[in-house]
Formats: C-alpha cells, structure tokens, sequence
C-alpha cells in the first residue's frame, strides 16, 4: 500500500470520525456517566479514554477546554489511534527501532509514575520546616543594598570619537559642578542613553550586577545628592548623580514563606532522589562506565 492509499483512508476516516464525533459529543450523550465518544472497527473510545488522554481530573475537564477544542482535540486522539493501528497493521511494531522507542517511552512512563508516586506526595513542608529553615538560612533572604541614580552617557562608538566624547562629558560636568544646571534638564538634553533620556537620566532603584564593572564601585561609593566624576566605559563617557540609597536588609519569614517553600521542596526533592539513586542502584548492583564514553564516535 502506497502513502498515497493510507492518506487517502485515513481521510476518510477523518470525515467518517468527524461526523460521528459531532453526534456523540451532544448534551444526551455526554447526560451519561461514561459515554462512547468515538468508534472505530470494534474500538469504542469513551469519555474516560479521553480524560485519561488529558492527564487531567473528569471534573477540571470543562473548566480548561472549550467545546470546540475539546472536539478538535478529540479528533487529534482518534487520529493518533487509527494511524497508529494503521502502522501496526502494516507491521512497524515489529521494527527493532521502533520496539527500541516504545520501550524507552514505557520506560520513561513508569519511572516517572514511580517517582511520582515516591516523592511527590512527601514534599510538602509544615509550618515547624519552614519556621526552622528559616532561622537555619537567615542570611540567605536578605534584600540588597539598592541605590537610585540618574546618568548622562556620551557614546564613543569609535577610538576616533573618543577624544570628543570625553571632551563634551567633561564639559557637561562642568555645567553640572560649576553652573550648578539642572542635572535631569541636562541628561535629557545631551545623554544618548534612549532608555533614560527622555527621562532625565532616571535609572531607578538597582543593586551591585547592574552597572559594567567598571563602573559600579565608583558609583556605590558616591554619597547622597553626589556627582561622579567623568567615568569611562567600553561603551562610552558616564556621569551619575546618587539620589538615594536604601541600605540592604534581612527579610521577615512573612516576604519569604513561598519562595522558602520552593527551596524546601527542591532540596526534599534532591535528597529523595539521591537516596533513591543509592538504594535501587544498589539493589540491582548498577555499575556505570563511563570511561567506555570517549570510545564513541
């Protein structure tokens, strides 16, 4: 049988299985506790089948489909199946490389119901957990110091533009300094920073990791309503002006209870895994070689 001759069955199929999906799927049939929502050959494929496909609850169903993508769903479930029977029939079960596939599928399936079953249902952390990692990890919820700046930027894109960069940063410094001008009148004047410029330098509040490198520790130490001197970059000539400092804190369990819970459950889930790891491995005596590796195309 040629690919044309299966194409062309299995639309059919499709037509066949559309009209009869349209009639199943009325309020009378789905009035019933398990109704067939498809047929093909012998095969009868009911709500339950279709639930199962969901992975999800019967009664959450409703809530997270429409009807019409519930229709169009099914019809992709039927599909899978008859072409799938079609393939069977053809005999592309009974390929080594498919036999190889569908075991690691199988596989893949069980392992994770196992684990599913082993570790889920354990990760959960009560009150006393959460209140005792808390006082074990204090320094680890803290919030850091944060400064709020504005910044002129005069870009040098290349070493020849350098010099008359510098030269208009400086310039600019010295309106600043001298003149005592209007830093945000200036920033929006003359910065060529797009994202601050129309906003008068304004960078907001940030902590260390934002700025270059280069930057950042001449910009930390500046004190309250300070100016930076002319500061070089890879990308150019800065000038900051520090408005405000919000020194760092240690955070209250209330701010950090559900991102304690999440590293709760990831170190549960770490530890089960391990200890899963060392007792099934040894109990069926897996020896792993991974020198045989670098022998590999």
């Amino acid at each position: 049988m040629n690919k044309h001759s299966i194409d062309d069955m299995s639309f059919l199929k499709y037509i066949t299985l559309s009209i009869m999906i349209y009639i199943l799927l009325t309020p009378s049939a789905r009035a019933e506790k398990n109704p067939i929502l498809a047929e093909y050959g012998r095969q009868k494929f009911t709500l339950k089948d279709f639930e199962s496909n969901l992975l999800i609850k019967p009664d959450e169903a409703s809530e997270k489909l429409t009807r019409e993508e519930k229709e169009q769903l099914l019809i992709e479930i039927i599909r899978l199946e008859v072409y799938a029977k079609e393939a069977s029939s053809l005999g592309f079960g009974k390929k080594k490389d498919i036999r190889e596939r569908v075991k690691n599928y199988k596989n893949y399936i069980l392992a994770t119901e196992y684990l599913k079953n082993e570790v889920q249902a354990k990760l959960n952390s009560n009150e006393k957990e959460i209140d005792e990692y808390f006082e074990a990890n204090r320094l680890k919820y803290t919030e850091p110091e944060k400064i709020k700046t504005r910044q002129i930027f005069i870009q040098a894109k290349t070493v020849e533009e350098e010099e008359a960069a510098s030269a208009k940063a400086q310039k600019i410094l010295n309106r600043l300094l001298v003149n005592k001008e209007h830093f945000a009148s200036l920033a929006e004047r003359f910065s060529d920073d797009s994202v601050t410029k129309n906003i008068g330098g304004d960078m907001g509040y940030f902590a260390r990791g934002r700025l270059a490198p280069e930057l950042e520790e001449s910009v930390f130490r500046l004190k309250d309503g300070e100016i930076s001197p002319v500061l070089r970059s890879t990308f150019g000539f800065h000038i900051f002006l520090l408005e405000d400092r919000k020194p760092g804190r240690l955070l209250y369990l209330s701010e950090v209870r559900e991102k304690i819970k999440e590293d709760l459950k990831a170190e549960k889930e770490q530890n089960f895994h391990r200890d899963i790891d060392e007792r099934l491995f040894k109990k069926y005596n897996v020896k792993i070689y991974k020198g045989m590796l670098s022998s590999l195309p």
